[in-house]
C-alpha cells in the first residue's frame, strides 16, 4: 500500500483505516510482522487518531511503545 502510495485514511468497509486495522490485527490475529508492518504505516504518515481507544492498549508490549512514543495515550481504566 505504501508503495503504490494508496490513501492510508481511506476507510475499509469496517469504517477502519489501514492503521487501525494493522492495530486491530495485531490483537486478535497476532503475528511477529505487525511491529514492523505499525512501524512503517506510521513513518508512512498513517494518523494515530485512527486507532479505536476500545484496541489501546494492545497488549503487545513492543506495539503499546511504538503506539505511546506517536501519542496515542491509554483511554483504557
Amino acid at each position: 500500500l505504501i508503495e503504490r502510495k494508496a490513501p492510508l485514511e481511506q476507510e475499509n468497509m469496517y469504517g477502519g483505516t489501514v492503521l487501525a486495522c494493522a492495530v486491530w490485527s495485531a490483537i486478535h490475529e497476532p503475528s511477529a510482522d505487525h511491529h514492523s508492518i505499525i512501524e512503517a504505516l506510521i513513518a508512512a504518515g498513517a494518523k494515530i487518531d485512527a486507532i479505536d481507544p476500545a484496541d489501546y492498549p494492545t497488549g503487545n508490549q513492543r506495539i503499546d511503545e511504538t503506539l505511546r512514543r506517536h501519542g496515542v495515550e491509554s483511554r483504557n481504566p
